[in-house]
């Protein structure tokens, strides 16, 4: 299923992206976390981009006292779980710019790097931020908010992307869940690989539309 979609593919079922991977994202969550856990890795090519893939969990760790013990110990609590794609587009993009599923803690700790979007309904579900906002609307077209919104809908989670100006793209949805999950009814072999087809699908759906936009990259004439 795996070689439908991706060339070169590995899969390691005990293994994730690798934390530091993850952390260089700078994702915009509201919430902060220490911990990294993850499964189910996958990397190969896609259309010529090199591609990760995996479930991810994310913990903040507190360390609290115990008094009856008289030593201290650990808190954990996940504070998110789901997938965490990463592509590398080989070039420079036009910009650094990350979205996040808007929350109001968020709109308030971000008041001097926010941008407003000329699309009330992708600002209703995103906050956009960029050192620049010229940056952001180059990146984020008409075109590519509407997909993002779409594709956000059949997401079922929360989505965040970070859109990095060395070329890389991340791309985390929060679903509670992790990928290829049987479920507990019985298992019908097509169907579980359409469904996981699906999922997969709608990740490298994302790099497909990319892909299309002029703006993605940053021009020779930027650069001077």
């Amino acid at each position: 299923m795996l070689e439908q979609v991706f060339e070169n593919v590995e899969y390691d079922p005990f293994r994730c992206i690798p934390s530091k991977l993850v952390g260089d994202a700078g994702m915009v969550f509201p919430f902060e976390y220490d911990s990294i856990q993850g499964s189910d890795h996958i990397k190969g090519v896609y259309k010529g981009l090199n591609v990760e893939l995996s479930d991810i969990e994310l913990y903040h760790v507190e360390s609290i006292y115990n008094e009856e013990r008289g030593d201290w110990e650990e808190k954990k609590e996940k504070c998110f779980q789901g997938q965490w794609l990463v592509c590398d587009f080989g070039k420079e993009l036009s910009g650094e710019v990350r979205l996040s599923e808007n929350a109001k803690k968020l709109r308030r700790q971000h008041r001097s790097d926010s941008v407003e979007m000329e699309n009330p309904a992708f600002n209703d579900r995103f906050l956009v931020t960029a050192a620049s906002a010229q940056e952001a609307y180059y990146l984020l077209t008409p075109h590519m908010m509407e997909y993002i919104l779409s594709a956000a809908g059949r997401s079922g989670g929360e989505v965040y992307m970070a859109f990095l100006r060395g070329g890389k793209l991340h791309i985390a949805v929060q679903t509670g869940r992790d990928f290829f999950e049987l479920g507990k009814s019985a298992a019908n072999i097509e169907r579980l690989r359409q469904k996981f087809l699906g999922e997969l699908r709608w990740f490298t759906g994302i790099l497909d539309e990319l892909r299309l936009a002029d703006t993605l990259y940053r021009k020779a004439t930027d650069k001077e």
